[in-house]
C-alpha cells in the first residue's frame, strides 16, 4: 500500500492497484493534477475506474439531469457539476482511445494497465475543471 496526497493505492486480489480516494472535485482535480505532473503512482486504466465510482458516487446527477443543468448555471454549484460531467467524459475517451488505436486482438495480449492515454486529455479535463472551480 501507498500514499500521497490523501490518495491510497492497495493492490486487488488481482494483484493490481486501486485508488482509494473520496470521491470529491478536490480529489479529482488533484489526481488529474498528478497525471498532468507526470506524479501519478497509479495507471490511466486505476484512473478510469475511479472515475467511474466517481459518477456512481454522484448518482444524483444521473437520476435528475434538470438538477445538474440547473447546478450547471449556478455560480455555488457549477464545479460539482462540471466535475460529474469530466469524470463521465474520462471513461468514454478512455474506450474511444482503445477501439481507435488498438485492434481486439492487441487488446486481447497487451495489460490495459500498460496503456496510456494521450496526455492532453488530462490537461483538457483540468483545464477544465479550473474554469468552473468557484471554490477557495
Amino acid at each position: 500500500m501507498s500514499e500521497g496526497k490523501g490518495i491510497v493505492m492497495t493492490m486487488n486480489a488481482r494483484n493490481k492497484s486501486v485508488i482509494q480516494a473520496p470521491y470529491t472535485v478536490e480529489q479529482l482535480m488533484s489526481l488529474l493534477s498528478d497525471v498532468c505532473d507526470g506524479q501519478n503512482m497509479f495507471s490511466h486504466q486505476d484512473f478510469v475506474y475511479w472515475c467511474e465510482k466517481y459518477t456512481l458516487f454522484h448518482y444524483k446527477y444521473e437520476m435528475d439531469e434538470s438538477q445538474w443543468l440547473a447546478d450547471l448555471e449556478s455560480e455555488e454549484r457549477a464545479h460539482f457539476a462540471k466535475a460529474f460531467l469530466i469524470a463521465k467524459d474520462v471513461p468514454a475517451k478512455w474506450q474511444q482511445y482503445l477501439m481507435q488505436q488498438f485492434s481486439f486482438q492487441d487488446l486481447k495480449n497487451q495489460p490495459l494497465q500498460d496503456i496510456l492515454i494521450p496526455q492532453a486529455y488530462f490537461v483538457q479535463w483540468l483545464t477544465e475543471l479550473y474554469s468552473y472551480d468557484h471554490v477557495n
